[in-house]
This record gives C-alpha cells, structure tokens and sequence, in this order.
C-alpha cells in the first residue's frame, strides 16, 4: 500500500495547488452565475465614456437578469438523456437466478442519497454539476460499522473546484484526490479561529491533515514538516502558530480512488486536462444578452412610457423669479430655490412625477390653444422593438450555439421530415458525450458502492444509451408501428417497437417490463400480423404445442404467476419447465376433450 503521507505533507507545507486551479474556480465562479442569477450584477460593465458610476448602479438596480432563463431553456434538454427510452441498465449476478444479491444490492443504492437512490442522484445532482462545477470531484464517502456483519452506508460528498486543491492522474486514472476545507474551532488562548483540514483519497486508504490546538500534542512538534510520532498520534509544524495532527483511516484497499470528476466535455484551454459546462459555447452570447437586456430594462423604465405636458399658473410668490428668489445674508445676497413652488416657477398641487410643466406665457399673445393645455407624447418604439428581438436573436442563437440546431426554439413553421431529421440528429451529437460520462460514471460509482459494501463478488452492471436516445412518445412508436406494418417490415422490428412502446407505459415499474419481456419471450408468434399469425395457426409445419401456447398464452400466465408471483426472476430453464408443464396440461385436456364425441357416437 502507497504511503501518501510525505504527499500529504508536503502539499500542506507547500501551499500547493494544481496548475489550472485558478482557471476552474474562475469557470465555476462564471457558471454558478449564470445558473442561479447570484453574481451577475458583478459582470455588468459600465460605460465609462456616458455612464456615471451613479447611472451605472442605477442600471444595476433596474435590471432583471434573463440569463438563467436561458440557461435553464439549454440546459433542460440535458435532463432527457437520464430518462430516454434508449437506456438499458443492467444490475445483476453470475449464478444469482432468483435475483436475491441484486435485489439486495439495489436496496443499498437505493439508499445512496438520503431517501434517493445512486441513480437518482445521477440523473439529478450529476448533471446539475456539470451545468455549475464541471471540475467538481464525487466522493462516495460510507459511514463505518462497528458491526462488521452489517454493511456500510455510502452516500455522495462534492469537492468543488475551489476545494479539490491538488490531484494526480496516470495514463488518465486517479491516483490520489486533495480536499481542502475550514472548519471553525478555538485557538490556544481558546479564541474562535479558522482553522483548515487537508483530506487525501487514495487508492487504498484516506488520510487527513487536520490543524489541531491540542497543547498536549504540538508542544512535542519538531522541525517544520518533520512528522513526529506521540502516543500512536501523528503531528507536524507548519510554522510557530500553526500545527497539523495526521489522521490515517483503515485501509479500504479498494484499489481505486473513491472519487471521479464529474465533468464530460474537455477544455480546449487546458488541453483536455479540465472540464468545461455543456453550455460553454453559449457563453459568449450570454454575456451579450447580459448586456442587451439591461439596455433594454432602462429604456423600459425610463423611457418607454407616454411624456405628459401640462400647462400651470405660474408661482403666484412676489419674490419668485421663474423659480429663484433672492435672500439677504450676512456675507451679502444669494439665490435659492423659491419655497412656495420649490424651484419649478410654477403652481402645482398634485405631484409631479413624470410631469413636464410649462408656465402659462405671460403675453396673452403668446396664450396656448385650449387642446395645447394638456398634451401626451408618446415614445418612438423602434429602438425597443430592435433591442426585443436583438435579445430573442441572442437567446436563439445560445441554443444553436450548444445544439446545432433550433429544434427547441423554432416556431410553428413548415418543415420538412428531412429537416426535422438533421435538427435532431445535431442534438443527439451534442448529447451522445453526455451519456458517455453518464455511463463511465454511472459505472465507476456502481463499482466502488459495491466493493465498499463487500457486494462486487460477480457483479455485472452495464449501462448503455442508443445512439438516437428514443426520445419519441407513445403515439409516435404507435404511428412508426402502423407504418411500419403496412411497409412489411421482419417481425424483429415490430417486436422492438412492441417493446418501446411497454417500456413507456412501464417507465416507473421496471419489474412490470421485466415481466412483459418474460411473457414475450414465450410468445411464438410476437411481431407477426393477424394474417401471418392466421396462416401459422392452420399450417402443418406450426408444431401443435406452439399453437397451443399461443392460443393459451395469457390463462397460462394467470395460473403460473397467481402461483408464483417471482416467476420472471427465475432462471430461464426453470422458466421454460414451468410453462412447458402448463402447455402439456392443456394439451392432454384437449386430447381427453376430442375422443368424448367418438365415445358417445359408439353408444
């Protein structure tokens, strides 16, 4: 077993981090904006040529953010990869035929995420990490067992970007993970303080470096770095306040690092060494759309609305002169705002918010029409109609930008079948990396559940994708089965549609679909047309006991599963006795049933 703890130490000592850890901090910085809205004010730029720094926090105020509408709108078509009809996920055991270990092994993954399973947390959490920490690492941490008969409990653990402080791969394994996090604690003096605890996951075993405050411990310290040895207990000096214990847990002896990066889609900027989101191409007209939009909020506010002028008396203050009088001081003479109309030059009595007053002329010459007292000037709606569909043009483009194609967004126009076709073949290209990280990790955390509970011994779990992900409904599997009936397409295909379609109508009962595949598995003429199934039942070249079972096939299942509810678990060639004993009885009644007649005809 690797001994990390010279690793560990020297990390600490040392400060280190890994050589992109400013750059995935940054991106996660950047995502978790754009995901959840928190930040975006801090990415607005003022324009430092016509923008006061009071204007700009003004357009700070006014502005609601429409990027993480956006965002959401991309990022919702990822959550259909975990949920597709072309996933097949396979948990079972060599030589398991009543499926008790994979049974009781489902129940602990079932179990990973407090009352949600490893597969729930996959298809939910997973993803929401790659839309906001790409670079996060998943720990399956497990709870430990006095009893050694009873089985530990793993559940998840993030180590985000700005966490997951140092790492190690070889020939794209990981050796060992680096978790950094402060905790709040009490000094010598017994002051609050902030204290750090260095985590490593290893292959074989997890060891800590935890800041410790124990006199009793420190005061034996030697040399910064040394590690010394008290009682059993581990310490070292990082400088004169500072002082670290070494916590080794026992080894797991997994033989693979209890973690993986949850990110699928490689950063170009690193040369693949990080993950960037699912969305990143979008990023750039993101931040235009920050932009825009907030444009278009302050031209809302400010000036997209109806300018009413109105005609007052003037101030009726002897003193005023168009709004200033002339006050006496000490120093001499200054000018104020008038008090009565307090600067307009004017008589008003209701407010004036978005008002602009004239003063009556003083010319009778110069008098205003009556239909002039009062006007209404409304604003030219150009420039926000340009600025409205400049931001549907940006947000549009967001989704051609990750998806190549507008499938999503398009309106209802006239589009050709052909058309239809390429616009979701550009998704599934997008989305087919996606399921290949959903499966490598889906697989990887399967695996390592399983040893830590002692469960891996012949152990098989798959998970697979289509390369379509068969993201049509039930009506359309419906409408390909009709067409495809009427073009007399093999059976084969019309069993896989069959199968489709069960598979929707049993999406959230998977043991109903395990047991319509056992069913089907027995029927001999599955697939075929009514006139197909006809000419077989009347030709001589059916054995009989096909028709038999066939004709017979649902009242065979009712009995065999009204006596064995656990039938679709058995293993096939039990199953195969099972109903061949069935179709036996049947037959000997109907040969029993045919020779009545001939018997009452001798009398």
């Amino acid at each position: 077993m690797e001994d990390h703890v010279p690793t560990l130490v020297d990390i600490v000592m040392n400060d280190t981090r890994h050589e992109d850890y400013e750059r995935v901090v940054k991106l996660a910085d950047d995502y978790y904006a754009y995901v959840t809205g928190v930040g975006l004010n801090d990415k607005m730029q003022r324009f430092v040529m016509r923008e006061t720094q009071e204007a700009f926090e003004q357009r700070k105020e006014i502005t609601r953010h429409i990027v993480p509408a956006t965002v959401n709108n991309i990022t919702s078509v990822e959550r259909k990869v975990p949920r597709s009809n072309g996933m097949t996920r396979v948990i079972a055991y060599q030589d398991d035929e009543g499926f008790n270990r994979a049974n009781e092994f489902e129940k602990i993954l079932g179990k990973f995420w407090g009352d949600q399973s490893w597969d729930d947390w996959m298809a939910t959490r997973w993803i929401e990490l790659n839309d906001l920490d790409p670079n996060c690492f998943a720990v399956i941490e497990w709870t430990a067992q006095e009893d050694k008969t009873i089985k530990v409990e793993p559940y998840p653990y993030e180590s985000k970007a700005k966490d997951a402080i140092m790492f190690q791969y070889t020939n794209n394994i990981l050796d060992y993970l680096v978790d950094l996090k402060y905790f709040e604690t009490l000094d010598f003096d017994n002051d609050p303080v902030t204290a750090r605890k260095f985590t490593l996951y290893g292959k074989d075993q997890t060891i800590q470096a935890v800041q410790t405050f124990d006199k009793s411990l420190t005061v034996y310290a030697g040399d910064k770095g040394e590690v010394v040895e008290v009682d059993g207990r581990k310490v070292f000096r990082y400088n004169e306040k500072v002082y670290f214990e070494i916590l080794e847990f026992e080894p797991h002896n997994l033989d693979a690092v209890p973690a993986f990066r949850v990110g699928y889609k490689r950063d170009s900027v690193t040369d693949g060494r990080t993950y960037v989101s699912p969305y990143n191409d979008a990023v750039p007209h993101l931040e235009k759309t920050l932009k825009a939009n907030s444009e278009l909020d302050l031209t809302m506010c400010l000036h997209a609305y109806p300018q009413k002028i109105v005609t007052a008396n003037r101030c009726d203050n002897p003193e005023c002169n168009e709004g200033i009088v002339h006050v006496k001081t000490e120093d001499g003479a200054t000018t104020q705002p008038c008090p009565v109309c307090k600067g307009t030059g004017v008589k008003v009595h209701t407010s004036a918010q978005d008002i602009i007053l004239l003063p009556i002329p003083r010319d009778p010459e110069e008098q205003l029409q009556l239909d002039n007292m009062v006007r209404y000037i409304t604003p030219e709606v150009a420039l926000i109609e340009f600025q409205k569909e400049y931001i549907e043009y940006l947000t549009n483009e967001c989704m051609q930008a990750v998806y190549n194609s507008d499938v999503f967004t398009r309106e209802e126009v006239a589009t050709t079948a052909t058309e239809k076709r390429i616009d979701l073949d550009n998704v599934y290209d997008t989305l087919f990396p996606l399921s290949q990280g959903f499966k490598r990790d889906w697989k990887y955390g399967v695996n390592v559940i399983a040893k830590v509970t002692k469960s891996a011994e012949k152990l098989i779990a798959t998970l697979s994708f289509s390369k379509d992900f068969k993201f049509k409904s039930k009506d359309d599997y419906i409408r390909d089965r009709a067409a495809a009936q009427d073009a007399g397409v093999p059976d084969e295909i019309l069993r896989n549609i069959d199968d489709e379609i069960m598979r929707i109508d049993t999406a959230e009962n998977k043991d109903q679909f395990r047991l319509y595949q056992t069913i089907q598995s027995f029927d001999p003429f599955s697939g075929k047309s009514d006139e197909e199934i006809i000419s077989s039942l009347v030709s001589n070249t059916v054995p009989f006991k096909k028709k038999v079972l066939y004709d017979n096939l649902g009242w065979i299942f009712d009995d065999i599963l009204l006596a064995d509810p656990e039938f679709y678990k058995r293993a096939r060639k039990d199953q195969v006795k099972i109903v061949d004993a069935k179709v036996d009885e049947i037959v000997e009644e109907l040969e029993q049933g045919t020779q009545r007649p001939a018997f009452e005809e001798e009398e």
